[in-house]
């Protein structure tokens, strides 16, 4: 039944052009830009308890007559679950990504029920809204942020569609982030490991090697920051990873950098 709304839905966006699929067709300014980042900096800080007002629900749309002669791949939206809102109240809805860092999709405004609605888009599903992703690169946070009309208050959500994680079988997770618009500075975030734990690493872009040792904090996290272009002449390709643990083990993986990252084919995820 999901399905069936999301693929209704998605026809009735493309006919009102109002589907955004990170395609360069021109954009509606933000007029919001500042306080949208600043409610994405608020949410990166905010315990798991405190972003229970909305939600991010990943639904694969499978094929859909019409998409695929250009786009021969599964179809993904990301559907937006508002709740617990304030009747009455309006907001502005924005998607936030490293590309178009502030892309205003509508106002809207909270029904009886807490939440979000719209004459415009008659839905019969807890979701409200879909951001169709055609191209979301790998790694790629995706932000939903709401801002009220009198812009007193924001609710923020996002999601990784494809992300590039390894995990282990104690529970131990390592996962890569671009975090600029040309693909060039990634960061590597991990989770669950052991406190002060060790963990070898290299890296292996273009022709340059780096090996590395980093070590856990004491809540199990690490961070380190990761630049693949190796030279000036290294406008991007393929890298690859290679991370040892004590008594586990190895485990590698490549992403895309750079040019390569920014240039495949759209890639629906």
């Amino acid at each position: 039944m999901h399905k069936l709304i999301i693929q209704s839905f998605l026809w009735v966006c493309l006919l009102g052009s109002c589907c955004l699929a990170r395609t360069p067709f021109s954009l509606p300014q933000c007029e919001d830009q500042e306080l949208i980042q600043q409610a994405i900096a608020q949410y990166q800080q905010q315990s798991h308890l405190e972003k229970s007002k909305i939600g991010i629900q990943q639904i694969d749309l499978g094929y859909v007559p019409g998409f695929h002669e250009t786009s021969p791949n599964i179809l993904t939206a990301l559907g937006l679950e508002a709740h617990d809102l304030e009747p009455g109240q309006e907001f502005s809805f924005y998607v936030s990504n490293l590309e178009h860092p502030g892309m205003w999709m509508g106002n809207f405004i909270v029904n009886e029920e807490g939440r979000l609605s719209s004459p415009r888009y008659q839905q019969n599903s807890q979701y409200f809204f879909y951001y169709i992703l055609y191209n979301s690169h790998p790694g790629e946070e995706i932000f939903f942020v709401l801002i009220s009309k009198d812009k007193t208050q924001t609710f923020t959500a996002s999601c990784i569609p494809s992300p590039i994680k390894i995990e282990w079988n104690d529970g131990a997770t390592l996962a890569l982030y671009p975090i600029d618009r040309q693909y060039k500075i990634f960061q590597l975030k991990g989770t669950s490991f052991k406190p002060f734990e060790q963990v070898q690493f290299a890296h292996i872009s273009y022709d340059t090697i780096i090996e590395e040792s980093l070590e856990a904090h004491e809540d199990g996290s690490l961070s380190y920051p990761l630049q693949p272009i190796a030279s000036e002449h290294d406008t991007g390709g393929e890298a690859t990873l290679i991370l040892k643990r004590k008594r586990m083990p190895k485990k590698t993986f490549s992403y895309s950098y750079g040019q390569a990252a920014k240039s495949k084919p759209p890639q629906l995820l």
